[in-house]
């Protein structure tokens, strides 16, 4: 069985662990600003050759971010 690789725009929510790529476009940011000032804030998760980053974590740090519940972080327009 083969999977299609599938861009953000494809899919229908954003998945629990993301890319360093996907992690960036959640937050509404380039990969390079991504690591320079927002990877520090994130745990790593190891995954094979891969590193992922839990959407759990982004949206607490974007929820610390704009001070506004977890629950609301979805609506916010970043």
């Amino acid at each position: 069985m083969t999977f299609a690789k599938l861009t953000i725009g494809q899919l229908p929510y954003w998945p629990a662990r993301m890319s360093r790529e996907q992690a960036a476009a959640y937050l509404g940011v380039s990969p390079g600003h991504f690591d320079k000032y927002n990877k520090p804030h994130f745990g790593q998760i190891r995954e094979g050759g891969r590193v992922l980053y839990r959407l759990t974590d982004l949206e607490r740090f974007v929820s610390d971010s704009y001070n506004v519940p977890i629950k609301d972080v979805a609506l916010l327009e970043l």
